[in-house]
C-alpha cells in the first residue's frame, strides 16, 4: 500500500513517519502542489492525504491525473472548518483532525480503500443505490471521475424515497445540479435524515452549473449561509416582449418568433410566416438558409414597407439574391455581428441596446415540454442542440468571445430555434455553452433509434416510422427522450 500526503507541517510529517515505522507502508510527504503533481504522474498510490488548506487545489490536481488515488483523507488543522467539509458528503474515514493517532489513521485508510473497491465493484455490477453515510457521496463522485461515466446521480431521502437533489455526470465529472449549491450543502451536512445515493434515471431542470467535480467541491466549501434581508425594490427597465408565432419543424425543432418595440419600430426576431405586419416593421435575419430566404422574400412581397436588420456578410449575400439597399435598416445603437460557419455558413447575431440579443443557432435548444413563456430553459436540450448544430468548439468559442462584451447588458436572448432565455437564466446558459466540448465523432439517432424505440414502447419498423410516431407523442415523452439521447451520446443530426 502506497500513500501520498500533501502538507507542509512538521508535526504531520512526524506522525506520518510513524505510520511507515509501525506498518512498513510507504507514505510520501510532499510540500507543494508542483511536487504533488509530479509524483502522481510518475507513481501509483492507493490513497492521498490532503491538508485542509490545500484541499481545493489538491483535489483539482488529483481528479485531473490519470492514475489518481480515489481514497482521499482530509487532514483537518483547524476544527472550525469541520462543518464546511461535512458539506462534501464525507464518511468518518475521509476526515482526520490533527494531531492524530498514526495507527488509527492507517486502519481508517485501509477501510476507506476497501470502501472505494466496493463502490467500483458495485458500479461494475450495476448496483443502483449506495448508502450515503456508509459509502459517502465524496467517495462515489471520486470513483466516477476515473470512469468517464455519463449518468445521473440523485441523493434521496431513504425513508420517504424522495429525491432531494440530482447531479448530472458528464465524462465522470459533475457538470450541473437540480438545486442551488447552498441547498445541496445543507442536505449533505444534515445527518438527521437517512439518505441514499441513487443511479436511477431522472429528468430535471439544471439550476446550477459546474466546470467539474473539483469545482463542485469548491463551491460547496465556499457557499455562505446568508440571512435574507428584504432589499429595496429596484425598478429595472425591461422591454415588453411577445411570443407571436411557433412553428414546429420536426419532433424536437421549433422556430419561435418574438416581437418587441425599439424606438417606435415593431421588431420581429425572425421572419414570421404569412403575417401582415405594421408598415415600419423591422425583421431580424441572423441565419442565411434557403428556407429562411424564401420566408423573407415572401414576407417582403406581402409587406413591402418592412425592412431587414442583418449582419454585413448576410446583407451582401441577400443583395446577390436581388435585395436592394432600401430593404435594409440598422437603427442607431444596434450591433450586427457575423459569426460565420458556426452552424450555418452565414450566421451572426444582432444586439439591441434595450438588452435583447437575437441569434441563429447560438444559444438555441430543442423543445419538448410546453412551458410558460420565459419560465425556464432545459440545459440538456441546450447541450444536445449545440452538439447537433454547431460545427466545432473553436467556432463556438470565437462566437462567444464576440458576445461576451455585451453579456452584462442582456435581458433576453432569442435564438432561431428553442426556448427564449431571460436575465435570471442567462449567466447559467452562457457558462453551459462556454464549457461545451463538442464531440468529433457521433452516434447518430438513425444508428440507435431501435434501442430508444424499445425503451419507450414505440412499435416502429423503420427509422422514418419511429420519427413519425415520435412526432405524435406527448411532450413529456420528448423531455425524457432528450435526456436519454444526451446520456447515450447520441446526436440527432437527422432531425
Amino acid at each position: 500500500m502506497k500513500i501520498i500526503a500533501l502538507h507542509d507541517l512538521e508535526e504531520v510529517a512526524t506522525l506520518l513517519t510513524d505510520i511507515t515505522m509501525i506498518t512498513e507502508v510507504d507514505v510520501t510527504s510532499v510540500p507543494t502542489l508542483e511536487k504533488f503533481q509530479q509524483y502522481l504522474n510518475r507513481y501509483t498510490f492507493n490513497a492521498a492525504y490532503l491538508l485542509d488548506k490545500y484541499f481545493e487545489e489538491g483535489i483539482k490536481v488529483l481528479l485531473s491525473s490519470k492514475r489518481y488515488p480515489k481514497a482521499v483523507v482530509i487532514l483537518l488543522s483547524d476544527e472550525a472548518n469541520l462543518d464546511r467539509f461535512l458539506r462534501l458528503g464525507l464518511t468518518e474515514a475521509n476526515l482526520e483532525p490533527i494531531p492524530f493517532n498514526p495507527l488509527t489513521l492507517f486502519v481508517k485508510t485501509k477501510a476507506l480503500v476497501k470502501t472505494i473497491q466496493n463502490i467500483e465493484l458495485g458500479l461494475e455490477q450495476g448496483v443502483k443505490e449506495f448508502d450515503f453515510f456508509r459509502y459517502g457521496l465524496f467517495n462515489v463522485l471520486n470513483t466516477l471521475a476515473g470512469k468517464e461515466a455519463n449518468t445521473f446521480l440523485s441523493v434521496k431521502d431513504a425513508e420517504e424515497n424522495e429525491v432531494l437533489y440530482s447531479l448530472r455526470i458528464r465524462n465522470g465529472q459533475v457538470v450541473s445540479a437540480s438545486e442551488d449549491t447552498l441547498k445541496i450543502a445543507r442536505i449533505n451536512a444534515d445527518d438527521a435524515v437517512p439518505k441514499t445515493i441513487s443511479f436511477e434515471p431522472v429528468s430535471y431542470q439544471d439550476k446550477t452549473v459546474y466546470r467539474g467535480t473539483a469545482e463542485f467541491y469548491s463551491q460547496l466549501l465556499k457557499v455562505e449561509e446568508v440571512e435574507e434581508v428584504p432589499a429595496e425594490e429596484v425598478k429595472v427597465e425591461v422591454p415588453r416582449v411577445e411570443l407571436v408565432q411557433k412553428v414546429r419543424e420536426n419532433p424536437l425543432r421549433e422556430r419561435r418568433v418574438y416581437q418587441f418595440t425599439y424606438k417606435g419600430f415593431p421588431v420581429y426576431s425572425q421572419p414570421p410566416e404569412k403575417a401582415n405586419l405594421p408598415p415600419n416593421s423591422l425583421i431580424v435575419f441572423t441565419e442565411f438558409t434557403e428556407a429562411g430566404l424564401n420566408r423573407l422574400k415572401s414576407l417582403l412581397i406581402r409587406n413591402p414597407y418592412a425592412r431587414v436588420v442583418t449582419t454585413p456578410v448576410i446583407k451582401g449575400r441577400l443583395k446577390q439574391e436581388g435585395f436592394l439597399e432600401k430593404h435594409f435598416f440598422l437603427p442607431d445603437g444596434v450591433q450586427a455581428v457575423d459569426t460565420p460557419f458556426l452552424g450555418a455558413k452565414l450566421e451572426g447575431f444582432v444586439y439591441f441596446p434595450n438588452g435583447i440579443l437575437i441569434t441563429g443557432n447560438l444559444f438555441g435548444s430543442y423543445v419538448s415540454k410546453e412551458i410558460p413563456f420565459l419560465d425556464r430553459v432545459f440545459l440538456g436540450h441546450l447541450r444536445v442542440f449545440h452538439e447537433a448544430n454547431v460545427s466545432s468548439t473553436e467556432k463556438l468559442q470565437r462566437a462567444l468571445e464576440k458576445v461576451e462584451p455585451l453579456k452584462e447588458r442582456i435581458n433576453f436572448v432569442f435564438p432561431t430555434y428553442g426556448y427564449a432565455i431571460d436575465r435570471t437564466l442567462w449567466d447559467t446558459v452562457f457558462e453551459t455553452v462556454k464549457n461545451l466540448n463538442l464531440p468529433t465523432e457521433y452516434r447518430t439517432l438513425s444508428m440507435d433509434w431501435k434501442r430508444l424505440a424499445e425503451a419507450y414502447g414505440i412499435p416502429a419498423r423503420s427509422y422514418e416510422e419511429f420519427l413519425k410516431i415520435l412526432n405524435s407523442k406527448e411532450p413529456s415523452l420528448l423531455f425524457n427522450l432528450l435526456d436519454d439521447i444526451e446520456v447515450l451520446d447520441i446526436v440527432p443530426l437527422e432531425l
